[in-house]
This record gives structure tokens, C-alpha cells and sequence, in this order.
């Protein structure tokens, strides 16, 4: 069951300051943070048909790093999973935008640490990493495909991308931030060729 303390939670981001008063009843949360086009979804796939994972309605939440969906509230955040303590031992969910990157996965760490902190709920990330190169064109590719990239196309070069797309592949900054509020031990990192050979 989960952890039936109100405490007041005050989290610290960036400048704000947002105060909570909920109390999370889901205690043993997964989340795969990353990285995007590297087979999250597949992994997500996967994971879902183990019995005593729940998964999120909606894959991808963002639910700790888009001001948005992070001022729904935490009853918003667990009614996402339809929870059963008697069935489920911990609630899945992959958004890969956690570290699109290095302010947002920051931003994902403090927020979640705050969590475990004043209400010990428990997180563990799983990372997916991908080659970077490949990666970046794959992003690419999906981008212009879509729209999205229009904004970056005007700053490469032939020689460069841009430093935003750059920020998407800075793999080792990001560990460093998670096992800093966290541990080594709350991170799983696994290459896009273990998921799908």
C-alpha cells in the first residue's frame, strides 16, 4: 500500500517554488527516461505484459517535466495506471522526452527525488542508449518528416547540427544528474541493440 502521509512537498525548480499536498499511493515507480528512437516504446511493449506491471494509459506522461501536465498534481498523475495493490508491484510508464535534455532531465531528477524524499516513493529509470549518430538521424528524419525539425534546419552546417540536437545524445551528463539525486544502483542503462537485435 502506498505511503498514506500528507506531508507538505515543496519542490524547487528552476525558480519555483511549487507546494504539494497530495499523497501518492502508488509507492514503486519505473520510469523509462530515454533516449527518444531508441526502442523505449518496444521496451515499454515488453515490459507491459509482465503481470505485476502496471502501465500507463498514456505511454509517454511528461508528467515531470512539462510545467503542464506537472501542475495536474500528483491524483492526476496516479490515475493514469489502473492500480491493483493485490496484482501490481510497480507502475510503468516511458516519456523520452525526460531527456530531450540536460535542463529537463535535471528538472525529472529533482522532482522525483522530492517524491521519494517526503513521501519515500521508490523510482528506478531505465535508459535506453542508442548510438548517437544514428540516433540524431533518425530524429532527423522523423523530424522533417514531421514539421518539428523545420527550426533547426536553419542552423546546420555542413559540418555541425545544432546544440539542441546535440543536447539529446549527452549521455553521460545525464547518468551523472540521476545518480547524483539518486544511485547507480536506481539506474538500468541498456543499448538499442539489446532491446531489438
Amino acid at each position: 500500500p502506498g505511503n498514506t502521509r500528507a506531508l507538505p512537498l515543496f519542490i524547487y525548480s528552476f525558480y519555483i517554488y511549487i507546494p504539494i499536498e497530495e499523497t501518492m499511493q502508488i509507492d514503486n515507480f519505473c520510469l523509462i527516461i530515454g533516449t527518444q528512437k531508441g526502442g523505449t516504446s518496444s521496451l515499454f511493449s515488453y515490459l507491459s505484459q509482465h503481470p505485476q506491471i502496471a502501465v500507463s494509459n498514456i505511454k509517454e506522461t511528461n508528467f515531470f517535466s512539462e510545467a503542464p501536465q506537472w501542475e495536474k498534481g500528483l491524483d492526476y498523475y496516479e490515475g493514469l495506471w489502473d492500480w491493483d495493490e493485490k496484482r501490481h508491484a510497480i507502475a510503468l510508464e516511458a516519456s523520452p522526452n525526460y531527456t530531450n535534455s540536460l535542463e529537463e532531465a535535471m528538472t525529472v531528477a529533482e522532482r522525483t527525488h522530492a517524491l521519494n524524499t517526503e513521501q519515500q516513493t521508490a523510482f528506478k529509470f531505465i535508459y535506453v542508449l542508442r548510438n548517437p549518430l544514428q540516433k540524431i538521424e533518425s530524429m532527423r528524419k522523423q523530424g522533417v518528416y514531421q514539421g518539428w525539425y523545420e527550426k533547426y534546419l536553419e542552423k546546420e552546417t555542413p559540418e555541425s547540427v545544432p546544440m539542441e540536437v546535440i543536447e539529446t545524445v549527452r549521455y553521460a551528463d545525464v547518468v551523472d544528474v540521476f545518480v547524483e539525486k539518486f544511485s547507480a544502483e536506481k539506474m538500468l542503462l541498456l543499448r538499442t541493440e539489446e532491446i531489438s537485435p
